[in-house]
């Protein structure tokens, strides 16, 4: 095989695979299946991580230093919420786009920044340690940026929808920082004679 034949090759492929991708069209019913998944399995998965650390939001995290310009514990929830729905949206938009097997790696990188995101809470809330969320938080906002300008070279208006959980992993990020300084025990200092 020549390299004139293996680009011919990858050429015809790619123009089958996008006639596919084209010619792909799910059923009503298959569409709002996959449109259940993305929206209930985020909001489902975040729900249960909620609960796990809901006794120890009522404690330790009551107990220690927060910045003044804190939301109340009640907008959490409900943002949260607002949050997984869109995730789930934008990624039924680029699904729609030729399903998983098209999508395939778009969608993984979905899937892959939904763990992040579900990791934060267990690691600030059940394992206290502000300093592995903050590094988790940091990643996950990396993946958001990504994951939009993937969800973009699909579906614009899925990478839009992301723009407020963005916004959002920002906001978190500096209040994570924010309670990580406020909350570390300075290291004493050591007398010199």
């Amino acid at each position: 095989m020549t390299v004139q034949s293996l680009i011919a090759d990858a050429v015809r492929q790619s123009a089958d695979s996008t006639h596919d991708i084209l010619e792909w069209h799910p059923s009503k019913r298959e569409s709002m299946k996959a449109l259940a998944a993305f929206v209930l399995v985020p909001l489902a998965l975040g729900q249960v991580v909620g609960i796990l650390s809901a006794t120890q939001i009522a404690g330790w995290y009551k107990g220690i230093r927060k910045p003044a310009w804190q939301p109340p514990a009640i907008v959490f929830g409900p943002v949260w919420s607002l949050i997984y729905t869109i995730m789930g949206l934008g990624a039924w938009q680029v699904w729609k786009h030729g399903g998983w097997a098209a999508q395939q790696d778009v969608l993984a990188l979905w899937v892959f920044q939904l763990i992040f995101n579900l990791l934060w809470n267990p690691l600030f809330f059940l394992k206290h340690d502000m300093a592995l969320a903050l590094f988790d938080i940091g990643a996950l906002w990396s993946l958001i940026v990504v994951l939009i300008g993937a969800f973009w070279r699909v579906e614009p208006s899925a990478a839009y929808l992301q723009l407020p959980y963005l916004a959002w992993v920002s906001f978190a990020s500096v209040l994570n920082y924010t309670l990580l300084k406020l909350n570390t025990v300075p290291a004493p200092k050591e007398r010199t004679s």
